[in-house]
């Protein structure tokens, strides 16, 4: 959602940052998918007499539980590949904007190359944060579906500890919050040292150009 979020951002360029529709209506629709997913969940198991510990012990076959988890890796490689891409594509439109806001102003220029900026900034900001989110994420879902299509060849005491390293796994990303406030202090500290080394060394500059209008208002 991450990707599918900075892709509009990047594709509505110039009216991104006063649409409020998109977030609401990914929040809908992650909503929505939670809610479909339980519900077939919950009917399928109301029809049951013998519940799985977990999707490792499922006794469906293997393709219906491969198959999502190999779906779900394919995913997230592809949304990390165009988060990158993405990316890639501001820092061209920032260059390329930059280069236009020098020979003129009018287009929307500035305000274009401002939300390029802002999405440079708030991608690095969640760049730390959604790597380790797909990091987690595909390790436990790759432990599942390795535990799950190799369970003939496994000891029973090594089975279900492989399951019950698999359970505990999802637990750790309680730890991302954290990790966003670290990349949002570190992106956010970076910014202003740039600036400040900006207004450093234009500050001769700016002070010769000050006096010289003081100067030129006595003569």
């Amino acid at each position: 959602m991450l990707s599918i979020e900075r892709c509009f951002a990047t594709w509505r360029l110039s009216s991104y940052g006063k649409n409020r529709t998109v977030g609401p209506v990914m929040v809908f629709i992650q909503t929505a998918a939670g809610i479909l997913f339980m519900y077939i969940v919950f009917r399928d198991s109301s029809h049951t007499e013998l519940m799985p510990y977990c999707l490792i012990t499922s006794l469906s076959t293997p393709v219906l539980v491969l198959g999502p988890i190999t779906l779900f890796l394919i995913l997230q490689i592809i949304a990390v590949i165009t988060f990158e891409v993405l990316m890639r594509i501001n820092k061209k439109k920032s260059q390329s904007l930059l280069c236009s806001r020098s020979s003129h102003f009018n287009g929307g220029v500035i305000s274009k190359l401002y939300q390029v900026r802002e999405n440079l900034r708030t991608m690095k900001t969640l760049m730390l944060f959604f790597l380790l989110s797909c990091i987690n994420s595909f390790c436990y879902n790759f432990l599942r579906g390795f535990v799950h299509l190799n369970k003939p060849k496994f000891s029973r005491p090594l089975f279900f500890a492989l399951i019950e390293v698999s359970i505990h796994l999802p637990q750790y990303s309680l730890l991302l919050p954290a990790v966003l406030w670290y990349s949002y202090r570190k992106v956010s500290r970076q910014a202003a040292e740039k600036h400040q080394e900006k207004l450093d060394r234009a500050a001769p500059e700016n002070t010769k150009l000050h006096f010289n209008m003081i100067a030129e208002s006595w003569r």
